[in-house]
C-alpha cells in the first residue's frame, strides 16, 4: 500500500480518459490529464468551426448527359465555380472551385453526399449534390441511334 493518499485516489472502473502512471518504488504516483484535455475540445472545436464555410450551389443545366459537366455553376458565396463534372461511368467527381481543381479520384464516390475532394496541395473539401436526368426521345438516323438525356445540377453544396 502507498501512504501517499493522491496515488489512492484512483481506482478502476471510474471512466478516467487518460492517465499516465509514473512508478516511483513501490509506490504508483497518478497524473491525470483528463481536465487538460477536456479543456482543450472546446478550443479546437471552436477553430475548427470557424474554419468551416458552407457554399450553396444553385441550379445549372449540364452538358454531357449522364456525365454531366456544369459551367459557370451560380453560389450564395460568389465563389468563382468554373465547373463541376461527376463523372458517373467512373464513379469521380470534379470540382473547379475559385481556380483550384479538388478532385475524389476514380471509383471513390458511391454517393453524392458529403463526398471528399482533394486539391493538389492537400486541401479537401465535402461536396453534396443533386441532379435531375429527363430523358428524350431516341432519334435513328441511318445505323445511328442517339438517346439524348439532359442533366440539370438541382441543387448542391460544398463545405471547405
Amino acid at each position: 500500500m502507498c501512504s501517499r493518499p493522491f496515488a489512492s485516489c484512483w481506482k478502476p472502473g471510474r471512466g478516467l480518459l487518460l492517465s499516465v502512471v509514473i512508478y516511483q518504488g513501490r509506490c504508483p504516483r497518478k497524473i491525470f490529464f483528463t481536465s487538460f484535455l477536456l479543456s482543450l475540445v472546446p478550443v479546437f472545436s471552436a477553430a475548427y468551426a470557424g474554419t468551416t464555410d458552407t457554399i450553396t450551389l444553385s441550379s445549372e443545366h449540364c452538358v454531357g448527359g449522364l456525365s454531366p459537366i456544369c459551367y459557370a455553376v451560380p453560389n450564395n458565396a460568389g465563389a468563382t465555380i468554373a465547373y463541376v463534372d461527376w463523372a458517373s461511368r467512373f464513379s469521380r467527381l470534379f470540382v473547379s472551385l475559385n481556380g483550384t481543381t479538388y478532385d475524389s479520384g476514380l471509383y471513390a464516390v458511391s454517393g453524392l453526399e458529403n463526398v471528399p475532394l482533394y486539391a493538389p496541395d492537400g486541401a479537401v473539401i465535402y461536396a453534396s449534390l443533386s441532379f435531375h436526368y429527363v430523358s428524350k426521345p431516341c432519334v435513328r438516323e441511318g445505323r445511328v441511334t442517339v438517346c439524348p438525356v439532359i442533366a440539370t445540377l438541382t441543387g448542391g453544396k460544398l463545405v471547405r
